[in-house]
Formats: structure tokens, sequence, C-alpha cells
């Protein structure tokens, strides 16, 4: 599974904690075609260890060996890489781009667990890189938040993938065994009615709902239940008719058509999906789509 950033963070905190070092390293800018964009970070620690990735390949390994040399010397520093026709013939890259990392040696344990807390528990936060040059700044807003209601094959499936993609997850069922077997710890576990449990839920613009449930009636019962919440997106599986059939009942119940005209059904994008796993693979790529074309905030704020 991929590290999500709180994880980076976390354990960079118990790596300070033990009264080891460790240097983040941060890719504050970026032009033309790079291996990934600015805000991705990485952890060195001393010894061997690396946690993280700025986009791996051989521009990895050289900022690695930058950062123990800022670790044998206790002075952080920036870096620019023009990953130019010289550059790419050398290491075999072909990106032509320009990046900026900024390694920083990494302090204070307490601080550094709350920001992953912080972040965790979905608090808007930040972590200050300070060199000689000045201090870079990673915005941290609010991840997204994943409601999925339903704990059956798909529901699980969608829950590992959106875990590994850095959402937060809560997942909506009457079944307590089904939430108790399946699903991963990290999720949140919302147990009770689907009407009442979503009725008390929190919606935000960062709020993504995904109906999976085990039948038609309960489908139109939490779609009825997020009408109008506010949720940043919506899904829900199913056939063309048991969309329709939903739909239209939900007309006859008061629910606005333009609000329906907003709910992704089918759900997830079209690759051709059947299988399980394939759908919840599509569904969690909508996911990613619909959170990477929404405007936010600069993640990297530079001196």
């Amino acid at each position: 599974m991929s590290t999500t950033i709180d994880q980076l963070i976390e354990h960079c905190a118990e790596v300070i904690a033990s009264g080891q070092k460790a240097a983040f390293c941060l890719l504050a800018k970026t032009t033309g075609s790079s291996p990934a964009l600015a805000g991705a970070i990485m952890l060195v620690e001393e010894g061997v260890d690396t946690f993280g990735t700025i986009g791996g390949g051989c521009v990895e390994a050289g900022v690695i060996e930058s950062a123990r040399k800022v670790l044998e010397s206790g002075v952080g520093r920036a870096e620019t890489i023009s990953l130019d026709h010289n550059f790419a013939w050398k290491e075999g890259l072909i990106c032509g781009g320009t990046i900026e990392v900024v390694i920083a040696l990494a302090a204070d344990a307490e601080q550094l667990q709350t920001i992953a807390n912080e972040y965790r528990s979905r608090i808007p936060t930040k972590l200050d890189l300070s060199i000689e040059e000045g201090t870079w700044t990673l915005n941290l807003s609010p991840r997204p938040h994943v409601y999925i209601v339903g704990a059956g094959h798909l529901g699980q499936d969608v829950c590992r993938h959106a875990l590994s993609l850095d959402f937060s997850v809560s997942v909506f069922d009457d079944r307590q065994d089904m939430l108790d077997r399946f699903i991963p710890q990290e999720a949140i576990h919302v147990h009770g009615n689907i009407a009442e449990t979503l009725a008390e839920a929190m919606f935000d613009d960062e709020t993504y709902v995904v109906i999976v449930t085990r039948g038609h009636r309960d489908d139109a019962v939490a779609l009825h239940a997020v009408a109008g919440k506010g949720a940043g997106y919506i899904g829900m599986v199913g056939s063309k008719r048991k969309i329709g059939l939903t739909f239209n009942e939900l007309k006859d119940r008061g629910v606005s058509t333009e609000f329906l005209k907003e709910v992704h059904a089918p759900i997830g994008l079209a690759i051709g999906a059947q299988t399980v796993s394939e759908i919840a693979l599509a569904i969690s790529a909508q996911l990613v789509e619909q959170r990477r074309n929404k405007k936010t905030q600069p993640l990297v704020i530079c001196p």
C-alpha cells in the first residue's frame, strides 16, 4: 500500500522521538515535464531507510544522496535539477523539465505528531520546512472523506482503494458483522439504519458519497438521505433500468431533478468494467478524477 502524508509525518515523528535523524525532501517547484508534481515528499532517515517518494528513478536516487549529506552536515539546502538533454542522456530520462527540491532536517517530534493527527482528523494544517534560504510551506488541506454506503464486496474493494489513495473513509451499513469482518480498521465503521446514520453525518464539498448497497431499496434510501446535503460528489451503482426506477421514485418524494442530474449513475469511469474488482477500480479512478479537478489553494508556498 502507498504511503499517505499523515503516515509519513507520523513515521518521521517516531524516528525523531527515537533519537535518530531524518530529512524531509519536498518537491517544491516543477516546470515542464517532471517525474512527479509539486508537493510530493519523501523522508530519508539516518542510515539507509526512506519513506515515501518524489517520483522514483535516478532523480530520486540523487536526492537521497543529497539528503545523506544534509544529515551529516546538519545544514538543509535547496537544489534545482534540470532534466535537460544531457541529464536525460546520462540518466536515461526523457522528462525535459526542471525540478526544485527542498531538503530540510526534521525536528520536534511532538509538533510533527500534531500535524499528522490534524491531517488525519481533516483539520487544515501545514508543514514548514526551513533552511538558510527561507521557509517552504506544504499546505495540508483537509483530505476528501469518502462515505461508502454498503459493506458488501464492492464497498470493501472501494474502501481499500480509497484508503491507499489518501482519502479518509467511513463505511455505512446496518450489518455489524460485515463491518467487523471485512472493513479495514483504518476506516470509520458506521453501524445502524442507513437513513438515520446518513442524516447524522456531516457533509461538505470534500465529501464523496459512494452508494453501493445490497439492493434497490437501500440505494434509494441512501440517495434520498444525502439529497441536498452539499456533498462534492455522489455516485450510485446500478443498471440504467434500476437507476431510472430509483430516480423516478425520488422525484415522487420531492427530490429535485437538478440534484439527480449531478449524481454519477452509473458510477465510475467508463472503462468497460464488469467484475467487482474492475468496477471498484473504475469508481476509485472517478474519485481521483473529481479530487484532481478541484481548484485548491497552492500546495507549496515558497519564500
